[in-house]
């Protein structure tokens, strides 16, 4: 997998609406974590919007709130966040779990451990 050049100024943001379910999320994300996300989804076979769901949900947990009372501004520090951890990750080793690990850094619970 190649990463894909940046045309734009990667830290112009751009906003999309992601379907979540029935409902859509419109998240305003600079062009470089909107690329981030992709290849990771990418790299981990998952739709872009199924990974959105998974920090959502993470992030939320963390807050102990619903994803549906998680702000948008905790969503988007939750995206960059693991946006940023994954790649970290990523630079020093490669598997199957990175996308768990960078998610548990938002939560601090790994799927496996038994939620409190």
């Amino acid at each position: 997998m190649q990463f894909q050049e940046v045309s734009a100024d990667p830290a112009v943001s751009e906003v999309r609406e992601i379907q979540v379910g029935r409902a859509s999320l419109t998240l305003m994300l600079e062009i470089v974590y909107w690329i981030g996300l992709e290849e990771i989804a990418q790299r981990e076979d998952l739709s872009l919007a199924k990974l959105i769901v998974q920090i959502r949900m993470r992030a939320a947990q963390q807050a102990s709130v619903t994803p549906a009372a998680l702000p948008l501004s905790a969503l988007v520090s939750a995206i960059h966040v693991m946006v940023v951890d994954y790649y970290r990750k990523a630079a020093v080793r490669r598997g199957p779990d990175l996308v768990e690990e960078a998610l548990f850094d938002i939560s601090g619970v790994l799927p496996s451990q038994p939620q409190h």
